[in-house]
Parts: C-alpha cells; sequence; structure tokens
C-alpha cells in the first residue's frame, strides 16, 4: 500500500447517504461537535443544506457595516447526513444595500470569497448565499475577518467564526470531502446564476490501484455543462500541470489540482458524464492531501477572474 501523506497547509489564493433515523444523527452530532470543542446549544437540530447544525457562531447572525454596505453573516457547525462532520458559510445582504464583494478569513484560510453578493430589495426575499463543507475531522471557534466593499478591501470586521480541522485517513480504502455551493452568483455582465452543486475530491483503493476522483454533482444540466460557471482548482506546484484537461471534454472542470511534478510527466485521466454528475478520475501509484486547497468558480471566457472562492481540501497526485 502507498504511503500517502498530508502536504503542510499551503498559503490561500488572493482572490449523501442517510444511515439512519434522525435521532443517529442528533447524537452523532453532539458527539463530534463536543469533540471539537464546541458545545451543542439545541436539542432539536435545524437542517441547513446537509448539515444538521449543533451549533452557530455568532448566534443569532452578526451584521457587518460601514461605508453603506450592510448585510448579515454567520457560520454554522454540526453532523452531515452521512454522519461525518460539516460547516456552513453564509452570507445574506439587507433589503436595499448595494452589491457588495466580501471576502470572508480566518488567518490566511479562505471562508468565501465573493466577488458580488447580490442586490436584495425585499427584506422577505433576501436568501442566504451558504458554502457547506462535509468532511472526516472538528471544528472550533476562532478568529476571522471579514472585508469588504471596493476589491473585497475596504473595511474590516473581525469576529469569531467556526474553524475546520479535517482529517481523513489516508490508510483507508476510500475518503471524501466536499463543498456544497447553493446561491445566486453575479457574472461580468450582470446575469446571473442560480449555483446548486457539490464538489467533491475523493480517493478510492481497488486492489492495487488508487484512483483520485474530482466530481460535480448536480439535478441541474446548466451546472454541469461548463458554459456560463466552470471551476479552477490552482496547481499545487509552479509549472506544467502534471494533469492536463484536454479541451470541453472535462467541463465544467477546467483545471485540475496536479500534486507535486512528475519529472515532466503528465498523468492520464478519464471523464465520465452522468445525468447529474460529471468526474474526472486520474490513476495514480500515491498522493498526497491538501487540508488548504481553495476552489474558484470562474467564467470560461476569462477564467483568470474569480467569481467566488470557496474552500475545498483536495486529494492530489504525488512524487513517485
Amino acid at each position: 500500500m502507498a504511503n500517502s501523506r498530508t502536504r503542510p497547509r499551503q498559503p490561500a489564493p488572493s482572490r449523501s447517504t442517510w444511515v439512519g433515523p434522525l435521532a443517529i444523527y442528533v447524537l452523532l452530532g453532539f458527539t463530534a461537535v463536543a469533540a471539537a470543542g464546541v458545545g451543542p446549544d439545541r436539542s432539536t437540530p435545524e437542517k441547513v443544506l446537509g448539515c444538521f447544525v449543533s451549533e452557530e457562531v455568532p448566534s443569532p447572525a452578526a451584521t457587518a457595516a460601514d461605508g453603506g454596505f450592510t448585510f448579515l453573516y454567520q457560520s454554522l457547525g454540526g453532523v452531515a447526513e452521512d454522519g461525518r462532520a460539516c460547516t456552513v458559510y453564509r452570507l445574506k445582504n439587507e433589503a436595499g444595500g448595494p452589491p457588495t464583494p466580501v471576502r470572508w478569513l480566518a488567518g490566511e484560510a479562505v471562508l468565501v470569497d465573493l466577488v458580488q453578493l447580490r442586490r436584495c430589495r425585499d427584506a422577505d426575499g433576501c436568501p442566504w448565499f451558504e458554502i457547506a463543507s462535509y468532511f472526516d475531522g472538528g471544528f472550533h471557534g476562532g478568529s476571522t475577518r471579514l472585508s469588504f466593499g471596493l476589491n473585497a478591501d475596504s473595511f474590516h470586521q473581525d469576529g469569531e467564526g467556526l474553524i475546520v480541522e479535517t482529517s481523513p485517513n489516508l490508510g483507508e480504502t476510500a475518503a471524501s470531502v466536499g463543498t456544497e455551493v447553493v446561491g445566486v452568483l453575479t457574472l461580468a455582465d450582470e446575469q446571473r446564476v442560480e449555483l446548486d452543486l457539490i464538489v467533491k475530491s475523493r480517493f478510492e483503493r481497488r486492489g492495487g490501484t488508487i484512483n483520485l476522483v474530482y466530481e460535480v454533482v448536480s439535478k441541474n444540466p446548466e451546472m454541469l455543462s461548463g458554459e456560463r460557471v466552470a471551476l479552477l482548482w490552482p496547481a499545487a506546484f509552479a509549472g506544467e500541470a502534471a494533469v492536463q484537461l484536454r479541451a470541453d471534454e472535462a467541463l465544467p472542470f477546467m483545471q485540475l489540482p496536479s500534486g507535486s511534478p512528475l519529472a515532466g510527466e503528465r498523468l492520464s485521466y478519464t471523464a465520465r458524464r452522468g445525468s447529474e454528475v460529471v468526474a474526472v478520475v486520474v490513476e495514480v501509484t500515491d498522493f498526497e492531501y491538501l487540508p488548504n486547497s481553495v476552489l474558484h468558480f470562474v467564467e470560461p471566457s476569462d477564467p483568470t477572474k474569480f467569481l467566488l472562492s470557496v474552500p475545498l481540501p483536495t486529494f492530489v497526485p504525488a512524487d513517485p
């Protein structure tokens, strides 16, 4: 069996399965949260996306306001539908608030980096923009910073939030981390795209083979086409990527994390498409885990401008 390893955290870029009754998840949620050092504060957990919530920081949601910008923010933590840990970071504009660039960080780790939190004219119609993470590990309270306004850097507000600590077992036959995004994304021409998808990075051991799988799951065909919004993982090293995607074949993925350079060697991959899933499978001899990796949402016509960046740890090929 290959000796897979976790690479130290990298600096942040600049810019389900049901297995039992709800009572099991409530108990698991309290156990997982207690292990993470954060005590539960509700007896009947609310479900936000795929996360049964047992902790809210801040509680209730807090307001960030300066320079005419006003919006709500909150982090949630609990247990996912499959029994793993989960967190949700969410933002919501106040009624009448202008479109707002927002960057939410915990140290250098990206929680949410959104080019525009959309305008909302009706308080009853202001939806949350939500990013959920599903992972093996836990979470704890810690210091975070919200930056917003011009270039998401005009105004700053420090506060508490839930910080993720992922710890997948790299010696298992399989493991997965995933990020779900639900909200309205504003494109450069002010058109809007309703995001509703889960992006996963996982590994599978089958016999003597290790497969790394990068996967997008959505019931909306627009999320899988890559025509309006595509996905880009920054390469984990400078230089030519070890996994080079052919045009359009792997959309909505435009670039995958490639791990360490393999002496100039390119790894082959297989793209699989279904009605609700696109998966890119890379066969490797060994792999690494990048706990602080970030996934970017871009327009295919201009992938250099990030519309949204969200946390998504990833498994990548390693040196042979």
